[in-house]
C-alpha cells in the first residue's frame, strides 16, 4: 500500500507545501555544487526534494539520486526523482517525478508501486489527464515566468489559470515557475497546495536563507487572521494583497 498521500496531509506542516526543485543544469549553471545545495536548502527546513537533470545519462542520475537519498535519510526528508521515458527505480526515493512527455502513469507504476507519482503539466487538459491516470499530484507551470529560464519556452499561465486548475482537478497542485517569497503566499490563497520552487533556491547565493524565506512565507499565509480580511478559501490575504488586486 502506497505511503499516505504526498501534498494532501490531514494536517500539513509549512514546510510539506514547498518542494524545491534540484535541477542539476541550473545548479551547476550558477557554479554551485547539486549537494551542497541540498545541503543548504535541508538546514534551511525544506522536506521535500525533486531531483531533476536532463543533461546527464542515467547511470550519472542514478548516482546522484542515490547519494541526495542518502543525505536526506537522517533527516527525514523525501526526495522525488525525475524521470521521462527511464523507470529505472531509485531504493529509498520516496517516488517519481514524470515529464510531461513522460511514459503514461500506469506504466510507471509498475516499476515504482508502492511509492508516489506525480506528473509535471503546463495545461488543464494535461492534468485533467494525469488526475484520470492515477497521478498523486501534478506540478502546474509556468504560473510566471522562470527565474531559472533566459528564453521563456512556454507562456506565462497566471493566477487565472492556477485558480480555474484547482477547480478542474481534486489531486494536490504545486505552483512552479517564477515562485519566490513575495508570491508564494499568492499560491495558496488561489487553492494551490504549495508550490515548487527551482531558481530562487537554487541560483540563490544563500539557498539556506532562501528556503528560511519561503517557508516563512508560507507559515505567516497560514498563521490566524487578525485584522486582515478572510476569503472564502479560509487563507488570509497575503501581506500587500488587497481585495480588489488578490485573485477572485
Amino acid at each position: 500500500m502506497r505511503s499516505s498521500r504526498p501534498f494532501a496531509e490531514d494536517d500539513p506542516q509549512p514546510e510539506d507545501r514547498l518542494l524545491v526543485v534540484l535541477d542539476k543544469p541550473t545548479i551547476l549553471s550558477a557554479g554551485h555544487c547539486l549537494l551542497e545545495v541540498a545541503s543548504q536548502a535541508l538546514a534551511g527546513g525544506a522536506r521535500r526534494f525533486w531531483y531533476r537533470n536532463h543533461l546527464d545519462q542515467p547511470t550519472l542520475q542514478h548516482q546522484d539520486a542515490r547519494a541526495l537519498v542518502r543525505l536526506f535519510r537522517t533527516a527525514g526528508a523525501q526526495l522525488l526523482v525525475g524521470r521521462t521515458n527511464d523507470l529505472s527505480p531509485v531504493p529509498s526515493a520516496a517516488g517519481l517525478h514524470l515529464a510531461a512527455s513522460g511514459v503514461p502513469i500506469p506504466q510507471a507504476r509498475q516499476r515504482w508501486p508502492a511509492d508516489w507519482v506525480g506528473r509535471s503539466c503546463h495545461s488543464l487538459a494535461e492534468m485533467v489527464q494525469a488526475q484520470q491516470q492515477g497521478a498523486d499530484y501534478v506540478t502546474l507551470s509556468p504560473i510566471f515566468p522562470p527565474h531559472s529560464a533566459k528564453v521563456q519556452p512556454r507562456p506565462a499561465l497566471g493566477w487565472k489559470t492556477l485558480e480555474l486548475a484547482v477547480q478542474a482537478v481534486e489531486i494536490p497542485i504545486l505552483a512552479l515557475g517564477g515562485i519566490d517569497r513575495s508570491n508564494i503566499a499568492t499560491c495558496l490563497r488561489c487553492g494551490a497546495f504549495g508550490a515548487a520552487v527551482l531558481g530562487a533556491v537554487c541560483l540563490d547565493r544563500h539557498p539556506l536563507d532562501a528556503v528560511r524565506e519561503l517557508i516563512a512565507a508560507i507559515t505567516s499565509a497560514l498563521a490566524p487572521t487578525t485584522d486582515r480580511e478572510v476569503p472564502s478559501s479560509g487563507l488570509p490575504l497575503p501581506a500587500g494583497i488587497d481585495k480588489e488586486s488578490a485573485p477572485q
